[in-house]
């Protein structure tokens, strides 16, 4: 019988991320942490992992979340849909369920403090983001020590940046106060150096100016406050009835969408030759196991917006 790490070599002798994302996961099980949180930007790139993750250590071991909860149904042969509280119980467990493969949704609303290995697969540019993927398990009541690591290919945009900044700024456990003005710089910045608009080193440059900046300022109690106050509650540009109202208006979406004949408020998606229930509302996906919520973050939303845009130019042809 081929061992694990043969089947793996097998799959993915060209997968040099991939291959690393295996080592990281085999480091962490025999070093003595029980699960592992992965972080992925793209539900492409999730459901590419957990393929490769399931034909490696097994379909019951691997959980994934991404608008909602999925695991690996045997008898079926495919991805079943779970509440997004089963997911966490079984993960918090830690019998069954060993590894965690979810978008920056599982960033929110998760409590994982049972585990202390997050890997990020990929990288978003907001930076603010990588903080709450790991806030997911550092939290009070979890592990003393947290390990993270972050991936990226070698020779990119990304990585010279990252590593530029690691050599000459090493600003992260330095600036104490204003903080927010040197994220959004390096947001800022690293987009426009991936899209050749200025080289790495003025990246770079830009970064830290706007930390000299924020190092010179003296540190007031309100940038101390993560809390921003509003005077007025405020409000999402659009909630999942206006989504739902805005699908509805654009023919491509409206034509793969239908009242579900059983359930009060619930959708039928008709997508890529299959049928999935759908609600946009948040309480009845909770109480409805069969219902996935079409909102951002969900793989299906993705789809349908991709096939209405391609759908859109032959319609004006």
């Amino acid at each position: 019988m081929a061992t694990v790490e043969s089947r793996f070599s097998d799959l993915l002798s060209d997968e040099s991320k991939t291959q690393k994302l295996y080592e990281l996961l085999q480091s962490s099980f025999t070093g003595g942490h029980r699960s592992v949180v992965v972080f992925t930007q793209y539900a492409d790139t999730l459901r590419y992992l957990r393929e490769r993750l399931r034909t490696i250590y097994g379909a019951g071991i691997v959980c994934c979340l991404a608008g909602r909860g999925e695991r690996w149904d045997p008898d079926g042969g495919k991805w079943m849909a779970i509440s997004k509280e089963r997911v966490e119980d079984l993960f918090r467990q830690g019998d069954e369920v060993r590894i965690m493969l979810g978008t920056d949704s599982m960033s929110e609303g998760l409590n994982l403090q049972t585990c202390a290995r997050v890997v990020s697969y990929d990288l978003p540019w907001m930076f603010m983001r990588v903080e709450q993927r790991i806030g997911r398990v550092d939290r009070i009541g979890g592990q003393p020590r947290v390990e993270v690591t972050n991936l990226s290919y070698e020779g990119t945009v990304e990585d010279d940046v990252l590593r530029r900044i690691e050599d000459r700024l090493k600003w992260f456990t330095n600036v104490v106060g204003n903080a927010q003005p040197v994220l959004a710089s390096m947001e800022s910045a690293m987009q426009r150096a991936a899209l050749g608009q200025i080289t790495p080193a003025h990246a770079v440059n830009e970064i830290e100016q706007m930390n000299r900046q924020a190092m010179a300022s003296p540190v007031k109690l309100a940038d101390l406050d993560a809390v921003p106050r509003h005077p007025d509650r405020l409000q999402s540009a659009m909630d999942l009835t206006g989504l739902r109202e805005a699908l509805l208006q654009i023919s491509p979406c409206a034509e793969r969408l239908s009242p579900h004949p059983d359930i009060e408020a619930a959708w039928l998606l008709h997508l890529n030759g299959q049928t999935h229930p759908v609600t946009f509302d948040r309480t009845q996906a909770q109480q409805a196991e069969a219902l996935s919520l079409l909102t951002w973050a969900n793989p299906l939303l993705d789809q349908l917006l991709e096939t209405a845009e391609r759908a859109l130019p032959e319609m004006a042809s």
